[in-house]
């Protein structure tokens, strides 16, 4: 469980990151607003057209297999951003990006639901979306609950 949360928080460290690089990435490397466009909105765009196939595709392989390889996607993505050298390869290196983090995003909660036990799933399915105060309370009534 705790190696989904790891890739949940590795995951989210690549949203937001560079629509504020926009104009410096448009005077670098000479691009237009639409393909600066396109280099921001690629994440989105992958993962509407891309979420339920992998969702599917990940129930049949299984789920912290396809995030693991999201997981081994998104290095390669990171390294060729950081050492692109114009327009293509950028986009190149976003679309190697957001197919990690579709990857990860859509499987990480399914690996965390089945690696916790049955009676034990509501807490973490909580912390999954940073509702702290639903998982105090349940841990809560489940301490405090009458025994059999």
């Amino acid at each position: 469980m705790w190696a989904a949360i790891a890739a949940g928080v590795i995951a989210a460290a690549y949203v937001g990151k560079l629509p504020p690089a926009i104009p410096l990435l448009r005077e670098e490397f000479h691009m237009s607003l639409v393909a600066a466009g396109w280099v921001n909105s690629i994440f989105n765009t992958l993962a509407v057209s891309t979420a339920a196939f992998v969702g599917v595709l990940a129930g049949r392989y299984g789920a912290l297999r396809f995030c693991g390889a999201g997981l081994a996607t998104k290095v390669p993505g990171r390294a060729l951003g950081a050492a692109t050298q114009g327009e293509g390869q950028l986009f190149a290196s976003r679309i190697l990006e957001a197919g990690g983090f579709v990857a990860i995003t859509v499987l990480a909660v399914s690996a965390r639901y089945q690696a916790c036990l049955l009676g034990h799933r509501v807490i973490p399915m909580h912390l999954l979306f940073f509702n702290v105060d639903g998982a105090v309370v349940d841990l809560r009534a489940k301490i405090n609950r009458p025994r059999p």
